[in-house]
């Protein structure tokens, strides 16, 4: 979880799949691939609102399970973002697992050369067992760090997060009523004024 909200990890997310135009249409140059404006955007500036205004990640305290939501205009995109961020922190950790795995097992070997105590060469060998069981099971499995229960899929063209339909008929009547009450007593001190101008 940690990892999938790292700036490292959505960075080079972002400069993969090519987002800047996407997520900064106006300031930002598709045909050069590059900043219309050399100060404006930056990797960093893509960074905070992706994490801050499109990723959604949850947990669910009883379960345990984490929950990803992409929240982006356009439906089809957002569910290709979110099962595109899964397979790569699944690809990434999985290519961890391998390199640690590698990394120990040739440590260990390292170790059962030098020691001659057959007891302590028996523990090793069980720990290189150990870790070529988990190697192995890195390099079979796709979903390593996250098994998908339920992937990303585009959503009906009238479910959508926002606007809030009913938030906004509500703020339209309170507002509505506001000005309507406000206009009526503009209304009613000019019209006192104006008797007060002509009775005298």
């Amino acid at each position: 979880m940690a990892l999938l909200e790292s700036r490292s990890f959505l960075v080079a997310f972002i400069k993969d799949e090519k987002l800047m135009p996407v997520l900064y249409p106006d300031t930002w140059g598709t045909a050069q691939g590059q900043a219309v404006d050399s100060d404006w955007p930056r990797y960093w500036d893509a960074y905070r609102l992706f994490s801050e205004q499109i990723l959604d990640l949850r947990e669910d305290k009883d379960t345990g399970f984490l929950k990803l939501g992409i929240e982006w205009r356009d439906s089809g995109l957002a569910a290709q973002w979110a099962n595109a961020l899964v397979a790569r922190l699944n690809t990434l950790m999985r290519e961890r697992a391998i390199d640690e795995s590698e990394r120990g097992i040739k440590y260990l070997t390292q170790e059962l050369e030098r020691t001659t105590a057959i007891d302590v060469k028996q523990d090793i060998n069980q720990v290189i067992e150990t870790t070529i069981s988990q190697k192995a099971l890195a390099h079979a499995r796709q979903d390593y760090a996250f098994k998908v229960i339920d992937p990303a899929a585009v959503s009906e063209p009238d479910n959508f997060v926002r606007p809030r339909r009913l938030l906004l008929i509500v703020g339209g009547i309170v507002m509505g009523a506001i000005f309507a009450v406000m206009l009526a007593l503009v209304r009613f001190v000019a019209a006192g004024r104006h008797k007060r101008v002509a009775e005298r």
